[in-house]
């Protein structure tokens, strides 16, 4: 994982969505923008490859804890 993704609350183990994110945050000051007011949250975002319903590219799927934090999980096609 890439340090500058890890330090932040939005977050992949994937190294293909990792360099998604970074290259995004760059390209897009839409996208900048968002990461900036989901860092200065409490909660966490980790996104992952995978596949959801309806041939969606990219789902919300869950919320859980972790002590104080929301988790927020997400799934994104990468291909």
């Amino acid at each position: 994982m890439s340090a500058a993704v890890h330090d932040l609350r939005v977050r992949s183990d994937n190294a293909a969505i990792v360099a998604l994110i970074e290259e995004a945050n760059q390209r897009s000051a839409t996208f900048h923008r968002l990461l900036d007011t989901l860092n200065a949250s409490d909660g966490i975002v980790l996104i992952q490859e995978g596949d959801c319903p309806h041939g969606e590219r990219a789902c919300f799927v869950n919320v859980t804890m972790a002590g104080a934090r929301r988790v927020m999980w997400v799934k994104v096609q990468v291909r």
